[in-house]
């Protein structure tokens, strides 16, 4: 069962929205529909557009919220193409929600949880897991584009390395790299979790913690694109809130944070010379609400372990 994580702490920067956002949302990252529908409980005026790129999480959110199209509409698509999918649907979206004109200052608040959902952890066939036996897949949207295997397969042993340091794995990459390349074809999760294993010695391994883990997220990350989704929603997020809108970013890994934070810290930081004495309002975006990210509570942690590592940003534009 999927649990949303720190939705408490979402609930509570929507609740202290400003008067003059609209009442239209937009979940970058339906999943399983969790953060959706405590919204929708929370403010009966309240419409929603939610976009997922998994098409089996849109076929249960459309289950999900069947009964209530008069208040959300779910579309496929990657929140890295928000603006050009909202565009292309708006004509159905405004009929629906009765929402504007466009999409662009649109919402009052926006919300996007970069975390996997348990379903797509826990199936097999996703290839997500290295605990479970499964075909090397790691694609979000499994219509389209290359799988973990067609990558790990195709890529050099140079590029491999790349790969997974920009993912985060430290000095063991280069060795990681040779074993991958020296054990293809790669095809299941088991090849890869059996390549790590052999490849990263016990010396340089976290107590407690499978040598597989930041290699199997490096290789997603890379598979999904996922830096280059987020920086891309982070260039159009700005531009579909309206005035006195919140956008909340919940991510699970260091360097997605970084990603945001530093964005969000840019679009409050003045571009007026210092040395000048007056700065007009319309000079930044807007403020970072959390001067450090939200992390969830002892208690979240305990009830949901896969919390842990969740960190909340939230920016409101002027």
């Amino acid at each position: 069962m999927h649990t949303a994580v720190l939705s408490e702490e979402v609930l509570s920067y929507f609740s202290e929205l400003s008067s003059r956002a609209p009442k239209l949302a937009l979940d970058c990252t339906l999943g399983g529909g969790g953060h959706a529908a405590r919204l929708l409980e929370l403010d009966p005026e309240l419409s929603i557009v939610g976009l997922d790129c998994d098409n089996e999480a849109v076929r249960r959110c459309l289950e999900r919220f069947g009964s209530e199209s008069e208040r959300i509409v779910v579309l496929q698509a990657n929140f890295g193409d928000a603006i050009s999918a909202l565009e292309a649907r708006w004509f159905e979206i405004s009929q629906q929600l009765q929402a504007g004109e466009g999409p662009l200052g649109a919402f009052g608040f926006i919300l996007a949880d970069l975390g996997y959902s348990s379903f797509q952890i826990e199936a097999a066939e996703r290839g997500l897991s290295f605990q479970l036996g499964g075909p090397l897949d790691m694609r979000l949207n499994q219509q389209t584009g290359e799988t973990a295997a067609d990558i790990l397969n195709r890529c050099s042993e140079r590029e491999i390395v790349r790969m997974l340091r920009r993912g985060g794995v430290g000095s063991e990459a280069s060795a990681v790299a040779k074993e991958i390349v020296r054990s293809r074809p790669l095809s299941t999760t088991s090849d890869l979790s059996a390549a790590c294993e052999r490849s990263v010695p016990k010396a340089r391994r976290t107590p407690g913690r499978n040598p597989a883990t930041t290699i199997f997220q490096a290789v997603r990350i890379e598979v999904n694109n996922e830096f280059g989704v987020i920086s891309a929603l982070l260039e159009s997020a700005p531009k579909l809130l309206a005035s006195g809108g919140r956008l909340a970013v919940i991510s699970f890994h260091s360097l997605e944070d970084r990603l945001v934070a530093r964005a969000m810290r840019g679009w409050q930081r003045s571009t007026t010379p210092s040395k000048l004495p007056i700065k007009a309002a319309e000079d930044t975006i807007g403020k970072l609400l959390t001067s450090s990210a939200v992390v969830p509570a002892e208690q979240e942690i305990s009830s949901n372990p896969r919390a842990r590592s969740a960190r909340l940003r939230v920016f409101e534009k002027h």
